[in-house]
Formats: C-alpha cells, structure tokens, sequence
C-alpha cells in the first residue's frame, strides 16, 4: 500500500485563498451596511440657509419691544447656523400640529419649538440632541380648582393643546386613573391656553414649567398644582434620516454647552423667571401696562445716542425707582 503525503505548501495555498475570499466578503459586507450620508446638510449648506420652523411663544420666537426677533430657541438655532456658515431663516406656524404637519411636507430643515422626545414623535422624526429638560405641569389659577392628585383632575375642566406630549402624558396616566379626562384645542397654543386659565375662562391646563415660568411674569395668578411627569427631554426634530444634520447638531451642541453659551442662553431667558413674588409681579406688570408707555420715548432714544438696548435702561430705571 503506497502512503500518501500532504503537500505542506498546497495547505498554506489552500489557507491562503480561504483568507483572501473571506476578507472580500467582509469588505462587500460591510460597504452594504454602510448607510449613505444623508443629502440634507448638503442642500442647507448649498442654498446658504437653515429653514426653522417654529412658533411665537417666549420660550421659542417671538419680536421683542426693539423690534428684533428673540427668544430661547431664536437665539440657539440662530447660532447653529452660524456654525454651518448659513443665515437662518425662521418659519412661524401656529400650533404643534401645524409644526409637525410642515416638517412632514418638508417645508423646513428642523423644528425649534420647545419639542419633548417623545416614542410616538420618534416614530415619524428625527431629533437633535437635547438641550433642556422641562417638567410637564398642571397649571390653574390663584383662587380657582386646586388639585392635589391625578385623580382630582376627572373633576376639573382640563384643557391641552392637540398632538402635544400633555395628550401622551394624560392618556398613559388614564391606564391607572379610568376617569381622568379632558379636552383638546386644535387651534391654540399653550399660552393661549395659559391665559385662558388665568382669566377664569378655563379650569386648568398642562404645560411645561419653563413656558409656566416665563407666563407667571405676565399672567401672576398662574398657580402650579401638581407635576404630571419626571424631566423632559427637549431636542430640535429633524426629518427622518437627517444623520449628517443629527451629527452636525451634536458635536455643536457638545462645544457650546462647553463654553459656556448655552448656559448663557439659559439664565437669559430663564433666570429671573425662577425669581417669583405675586406681589411684586402684579405690580411690575400693572406699571408695564400704564407707566412704561409714558417713557418709552425717551428710553428709546436715550438708548440710541449711546448704544444700548432700550429694554436694559428701561429695565436700569425699574430697579432703581420703580
């Protein structure tokens, strides 16, 4: 019987050929998994501007008393465009549905509106990193409905505003509270809402304790009566698949937080509001209404010849006199 030998070299050969084939195949593998960057921030860039969309509120957009734009998300979105070396070019809608109806037409790049992360959003959009942190709240006014509990609300006049995270919010506590119901308003926003509260023309409302502390500075008899949830997550939505832009938005944000500016921003808008006296808010807004109009004029153009805002003067001469 005549013995058979294995050739050393043909098994490197073999052993050779296998490698070859199997580091092709991961190659091919991996190029297919590889998702194509998206051309949104391509187009941004290429056209010279970001579209945001957004709505007058004080927490978001809103032409102050110089008749300039202002505002939290004016102010982050308009430095995120710098960073992408465009100009930004803010759209107005006047509700949530309206926003989100818009973004899905593709009639804006983003949405800046003070927005919860929420999974049924999640499901539709994308969205940006978060920013803020809120906390949803039961709202209603000084002398009216006084809830303590989820279960006091089923005897209260509740209104929310349409497709908000409050509806989300309202019905996954229903599970637990059956008779826990409300109303929604298709038409409004929240500081409609708000003001319909304070006016005694609706029992209680839900919104977000950042736009509750910025309205207790015009509407003072706004009373926080309960939390209906723990810290939000606010974030900028994006349209499906917008990673590029996602990206973008992420290690921006990661730099201003780090500098410092969105920190700025921040006590800007929302440092005072946490400072709250009824009295002495009654009284602020009271001498608004009938004692700034008198001295506007002057403010203005005191505030021109050595340029400052008026609003910093106006704010200069409250504080030292009232």
């Amino acid at each position: 019987m005549q013995n058979s030998r294995v050739d050393p070299s043909n098994n490197r050969m073999r052993l050779a050929k296998a490698s070859t084939w199997i580091s092709l195949m991961l190659v091919f593998l991996s190029v297919g998994c590889v998702s194509k960057p998206d051309p949104l921030l391509q187009r941004i860039r290429a056209r010279g501007t970001l579209i945001v969309l957004t709505r007058n509120a004080p927490t978001t957009y809103y032409i102050g008393r110089d008749d300039r734009p202002q505002g939290p998300e004016f102010a982050l979105a308009t430095a995120y465009a710098k960073s992408l070396g465009v100009k930004p070019k803010f759209v107005i809608k006047d509700s949530i549905t309206d926003l989100m109806q818009a973004m899905a037409k593709g009639e804006g790049d983003m949405i800046a509106a003070g927005m919860v992360r929420t999974p049924k959003r999640e499901k539709h959009f994308d969205f940006g990193p978060t920013y803020q942190t809120v906390t949803e709240q039961v709202v209603c006014r000084r002398g009216g409905p006084s809830p303590s509990s989820i279960d006091d609300l089923s005897s209260i006049n509740l209104k929310v505003v349409a497709d908000s995270s409050y509806v989300s919010r309202l019905k996954a506590l229903k599970v637990n509270h059956p008779n826990l119901h409300w109303t929604v308003n298709r038409t409004e926003g929240t500081e409609q809402l708000l003001r319909e509260v304070w006016s005694g023309k609706l029992g209680c409302t839900v919104a977000d304790s950042d736009i509750i502390a910025i309205n207790r500075r015009y509407f003072p008899n706004l009373v926080v009566a309960l939390d209906l949830s723990k810290p939000q997550k606010l974030a900028w939505v994006l349209p499906k698949g917008a990673n590029s832009l996602q990206d973008s938005m992420q290690s921006w944000l990661a730099g201003y937080r780090k500098s410092g500016a969105l920190k700025n921003v921040m006590y800007h808008y929302y440092g005072l509001a946490k400072v709250f006296d009824y009295v002495d808010t009654r009284t602020y807004v009271r001498k608004i209404q009938k004692v700034y109009p008198r001295y506007a004029p002057l403010f203005i153009k005191a505030a021109s010849k050595h340029d400052l805002p008026p609003l910093v003067l106006a704010a200069q001469a409250y504080q030292e006199s009232h």
